[in-house]
């Protein structure tokens, strides 16, 4: 399990709104073709977190892979604190491209994808399928309290 971490705390989550509206509030152009953004869960949750990023070393070969690379972490996705923070820091977003996952069924997930393309529009890209992930990438959770 090597990777590198990054911990960052996410305030002013607000999980009473609707995660569309946040993304293109603040001027992410989103590509959702599949209607992946409405199954995210919110309305729930703290309104400050500590999400940690951690970038594996190797392919994740599929989303149950993922899966594992959270669970042998202690992680969960929240993918509403995690567009938060990408809306929160801009200049992060640009260093880092970065993931998050949720909704598996078998070998299939929904994802959102958060990058900043070379002219400086920031994108976010949302789909549901198999996928793997080069090594590169950044994904984010929060630590589950056992």
């Amino acid at each position: 399990m090597s990777s590198r971490v990054i911990s960052r705390v996410v305030s002013d989550i607000d999980r009473n709104c609707y995660p569309a509206d946040i993304l293109e509030a603040v001027g992410f152009k989103v590509f959702d073709s599949q209607g992946v953004l409405p199954t995210i869960t919110y309305g729930v949750g703290p309104s400050s977190v500590t999400l940690n990023y951690f970038k594996p070393d190797r392919m994740i070969r599929n989303a149950v892979h993922l899966a594992l690379e959270f669970e042998v972490r202690n992680l969960m996705p929240d993918p509403l604190a995690q567009i938060v923070d990408n809306q929160q820091n801009p200049e992060f977003v640009k260093r880092c491209r970065n993931v998050t996952q949720w909704g598996l069924v078998g070998d299939i997930s929904s994802y959102m994808v958060f990058m900043t393309k070379p002219h400086g529009l920031r994108v976010v890209i949302c789909k549901r399928q198999k996928t793997s992930w080069p090594s590169g990438w950044w994904f984010a959770g929060v630590e589950i309290n056992r």
